[in-house]
């Protein structure tokens, strides 16, 4: 057990409590604010305590998120009644600890995706699940996650202390956050959700509650999915030779007999072939002329596993502070050993990955396609941890509080094929040579806000050129095997392209339209799916089938 205190038994606090508030922005000033009488509320009130964490157990966006705006006027006694009149609706109750109504007015002007977050502690010592209400020794701590710095504010109440959590140690005791929303956007008219609205799950959801607000992305919607997704530990046993490529022992496994069709009908038969000139338009050696399969496949992000260096990068994907520069990628020769302290995701659930692609599609303004999925920290790294012990207050009135200080070991890969109803993938587009380009690039980044910034590019693509009319079939047909007789034709002209402002940026690489999407391996005889590598990123790229 490592204990860090003073030879008072008081906390040497990295910078005071009064010092950080001074570099607080006036929205963290709320934020801040909010926390403070939340903290007594919770405290005093046990039928809040109790509402807080049944809303989190909810999941309203496949995290243990109580988002405000859609909760506030919910009765904390448990009634499914909803008025801003009831004087024991969240707001009300909330509102007797406010000096006045335009306090709180203020708040919920300024913070429209203010969110009341109950984490997962390590070691079962406190979460949405296990946290007892009725135990008034579990009334939480209130943190407050910031940007402008990756330690935490905390407010305790019990104890009428307020002090600086150091941002490398994860509480071991009960704590709520308060934050921003990371999951969900404030609507712009083109929500991706807009059209769901007579699914029967959405009846109590996020969109019946309020239509000002939407997912960023499908894979946050209860009703669509759940947060979650298998582990596979990563390679772990070497082959007796060299296979020459990289692969993930198992994945063999997960190969469609469609792409094993693909393989082989083209094995031996030409040089380098196209193998998804079979799936999406059924051509093989004798077969040269064939119509797009329409939507039956869709390019996929199948497998995802972090790679380099573990602590640096789980420091860098749980910070919410901006990077140096503009959004680089971490930098992989720092020397992360003389570091002060790692953040942890603890104040911020799970990790929100987004995956960009640049498929340059001929019919719409935007480039760009964004995908965004979950990962538990426990998903993406493996990692133990030290136990710390903080001695709290000042002398002679002084307490003890646990930490946990992780330590970061290695990564996990996380399996995105399944096809289980609420289950998370990653799906991207049909690969339409007529309408996307030769190359796609893949941005691979974890959010931190979902500020979206669009920006203008001028550009070179290129584009296939052997497709004509064909009457008997009475459909454009693609003419001949890879780029036929035409080869490829360059379109330069001006569109848009999406990024999330504010993201870590983990890693990018091209996928061509003629990559081989298996690979055979000659130590063991079987087909792998190909994987992608960057010095961060190990990823499978290939075509599942969504249409049956």
């Amino acid at each position: 057990m490592i204990e860090e205190t003073d030879a008072n038994n008081s906390l040497t606090e990295v910078s005071s409590f009064e010092e950080l508030e001074s570099k607080m922005t006036d929205k963290e000033l709320l934020k801040l604010k909010f926390a403070r009488k939340l903290a007594v509320a919770v405290s005093e009130n046990q039928e809040m305590r109790s509402f807080l964490k049944r809303e989190a157990l909810e999941m309203i966006n496949n995290d243990y998120d109580v988002f405000y705006p859609v909760v506030k006027d919910k009765s904390i006694k448990g009634s499914d009644l909803k008025s801003s009149a009831d004087p024991s609706s969240f707001r009300n109750v909330l509102l007797q600890y406010f000096d006045s109504e335009s306090e709180l007015i203020e708040i919920e002007q300024q913070l429209p995706l203010l969110t009341i977050f109950v984490p997962a502690l390590p070691e079962n010592s406190f979460s949405a699940q296990n946290w007892n209400t009725a135990d008034v020794t579990q009334n939480p701590v209130v943190a407050v996650r910031l940007s402008t710095s990756n330690d935490v504010p905390m407010i305790d109440n019990t104890h009428d202390h307020e002090y600086v959590l150091e941002s490398d140690l994860i509480p071991a005791y009960p704590v709520i956050v308060v934050k921003d929303n990371e999951r969900i956007q404030l609507n712009n008219g083109n929500s991706i959700n807009s059209q769901k609205n007579s699914n029967p799950c959405h009846t109590n959801s996020l969109i019946a509650a309020n239509p000002s607000f939407s997912y960023i992305d499908n894979n946050f919607d209860p009703c669509v999915t759940y947060s979650g997704g298998g582990s596979n530990g990563g390679a772990s046993n070497h082959t007796p030779c060299d296979p020459r490529f990289p692969s993930v022992p198992g994945r063999d496994t997960t190969v469609d007999q469609y792409l094993t069709d693909a393989y082989n009908v083209f094995n031996g038969a030409i040089t380098n072939p196209w193998h998804r000139d079979n799936i999406y338009y059924q051509l093989t050696p004798s077969q040269t002329e064939g119509a797009f399969v329409g939507g039956r496949f869709a390019e996929a992000v199948t497998y995802f596993q972090l790679a380099g260096h573990a602590p640096s990068l789980f420091s860098t994907m749980s910070d919410q502070t901006a990077a140096t520069g503009d959004n680089d990628p971490v930098n992989a020769n720092h020397n992360w050993d003389h570091d002060q302290r790692n953040r942890t995701p603890w104040t911020d659930g799970f990790f929100e990955m987004e995956v960009i692609v640049i498929d340059n599609s001929k019919t719409r303004n935007l480039v760009s396609t964004p995908r965004l999925f979950s990962a538990r920290p426990e998903q993406l790294f493996e990692y133990g941890q030290e136990t710390v012990v903080r001695r709290r207050g000042a002398w002679p009135i002084t307490w003890q509080r646990t930490y946990w200080r992780p330590i970061i070991t290695g990564f996990k890969g996380m399996d995105l094929m399944s096809n289980e109803l609420g289950s998370q993938n990653v799906r991207i587009n049909p690969w339409d040579l007529q309408n996307y380009s030769n190359n796609w690039t893949y941005k691979f980044s974890e959010i931190d806000n979902t500020v979206e910034v669009t920006d203008v590019t001028t550009a070179s693509r290129k584009y296939n050129q052997n497709f004509e009319y064909n009457a008997s079939l009475d459909d454009v047909v693609k003419v001949g095997l890879k780029y036929g007789a035409s080869l490829e034709e360059s379109i330069t002209n001006s569109r848009s392209s999406k990024f999330t402002e504010g993201s870590d940026r983990i890693g990018e690489f091209d996928v061509a339209f003629y990559d081989r999407m298996l690979n055979l391996n000659p130590c063991d005889g079987k087909l792998y799916p190909r994987l992608y590598s960057t010095s961060q990123l190990q990823v499978e790229i290939r075509p599942v089938q969504v249409e049956f």
